[in-house]
């Protein structure tokens, strides 16, 4: 009974021991931290068992192998069923190549510690912005090179009634332009009709109403500005006259 006893006493102080230690709850596997932020990043731990000592923060390779520099060689004092957290400053990372890395976190007397998760150091990226879309068309033995406005309608393939305002729209972000010119162009017809004068004014609407004669039509839309560097087509649509049902 003894024996027993004193066994069952010695297994509660082995797996005490196995218990303590630390464990690091940030960086996680897969995190970025970036460079070029103003905020630095926050390494956090959790402390179990019984430790009772200060720490010092290294940081390693991806490996764990290759010490890459000391991040901190003494915080406060941790103990048992603690958290502890210290501020990895943007200046260091700032000055860290990119790559993977392995942060360990271990107690002065080397007794205890643990390797966080593979993390990333990377460039903080700025807002990237849509490029628009680029068309050519030829000017003589030249090509000038145009970003695209987006014309919304009127839609491709649609049918539109004579003597009905279709409304005309487009994207007007593309530039800083207060005036843009709007054409309807005829399939397989060099004729051109300008509406609402040369200018319209850049709101992204306008309208236009189509007259008997172009009943049967096939016709685009374009939209560009007065000096070329800008241009967008609708799809070809149609013009129809409704067909009147005899009288009785």
């Amino acid at each position: 009974m003894k024996k027993l006893l004193t066994f069952i006493i010695l297994t509660l102080m082995v797996i005490a021991v196995q218990a303590a230690g630390i464990q690091i709850d940030k960086p996680g596997s897969g995190v970025i931290v970036y460079k070029g932020n103003t905020t630095g990043y926050m390494i956090k731990w959790t402390v179990a068992g019984q430790v009772n000592s200060k720490v010092k923060i290294r940081l390693y390779d991806k490996t764990g192998t290759n010490k890459i520099y000391g991040i901190t060689d003494s915080t406060n004092t941790i103990t048992s069923g603690t958290t502890g957290q210290f501020l990895w400053k943007q200046n260091v990372i700032d000055n860290t190549n990119y790559g993977d890395y392995v942060i360990r976190v271990k107690t002065i007397d080397n007794a205890h510690w643990d390797d966080s998760g593979v993390f990333h150091v990377k460039k903080k990226m700025g807002i990237v912005k849509a490029i628009p879309k680029l068309s050519t068309r030829p000017i003589g033995n030249y090509q000038i090179i145009q970003q695209k406005i987006t014309v919304l309608n009127p839609a491709k393939n649609g049918s539109y009634e004579v003597n009905k305002p279709i409304s005309i729209t487009w994207d007007k972000s593309f530039g800083n332009y207060e005036f843009v010119l709007v054409h309807i162009y005829y399939i397989g017809s060099t004729n051109q009709v300008t509406i609402n004068g040369t200018n319209v004014k850049n709101t992204g609407v306008s309208s236009w109403t189509p007259p008997n004669i172009y009943n049967n039509y096939n016709i685009f839309v374009e939209v560009k500005t007065s000096d070329n560097k800008f241009s967008g087509k609708s799809g070809t649509f149609k013009i129809y006259l409704p067909v009147l049902e005899e009288m009785q």
